[in-house]
């Protein structure tokens, strides 16, 4: 009978430390999956005082620059407060945009996942949503049928106003 107890005893103690030991483990996992945002113009070396021009690719080919002071000014406050994380790689293929902003000689590529020295990156924040909006509607501008397949707000139907938001950072 004692022999029984104490081979209950045993198992009990063994099954506690296999579940304390998959808890720790459990917990290092976690802390090592953490993502670690890194701010988008400090990892492509942007300085936005320096971009000329952004130059917008779209997904279904259409093209437009934007080199107004005004336009740089309210794309440049949301690219400035972009922060992105590292990927594994390209996650699929096709994108909505991508914009490459001149600075002088030099063309900084930017997307919604974009590589800096063989690490791909993916972009992450609220001011990515606002910018998309704001580069969709300016290419709508300029051409209606851009992008047939994406619905959007307009911002006035969503009451949302860029420019107010663009002072409101300042």
């Amino acid at each position: 009978m004692l022999f029984k107890y104490g081979f209950i005893s045993l198992l009990l103690a063994a099954a506690c430390l296999l579940v304390i030991a998959g808890c720790k483990g459990s917990i290092q996992d976690t802390a090592d999956d953490e993502i670690s945002l890194v701010s988008v113009p400090s990892l492509i070396g942007l300085k936005s005082a320096e971009v000329d021009a952004i130059q917008v690719f779209f997904g279904d080919g259409t093209r437009l620059t934007l080199d107004k002071e005004e336009e740089l000014d309210q794309i440049m406050q949301w690219v400035n407060s972009l922060q992105a994380y590292k990927i594994e790689g390209a996650r699929g293929p096709g994108f909505l945009y991508a914009m490459d902003m001149v600075q002088g000689n030099q063309k900084l590529r930017l997307a919604n996942e974009f590589e800096v020295e063989g690490q791909w990156y993916a972009l992450s924040g609220p001011e990515q949503e606002l910018l998309s909006r704001y580069l969709i509607e300016q290419g709508r501008a300029h051409n209606p049928e851009l992008l047939p397949g994406i619905t959007m707000e307009t911002p006035e139907a969503s009451g949302y106003n860029y420019m107010d938001y663009a002072q409101s950072v300042k």
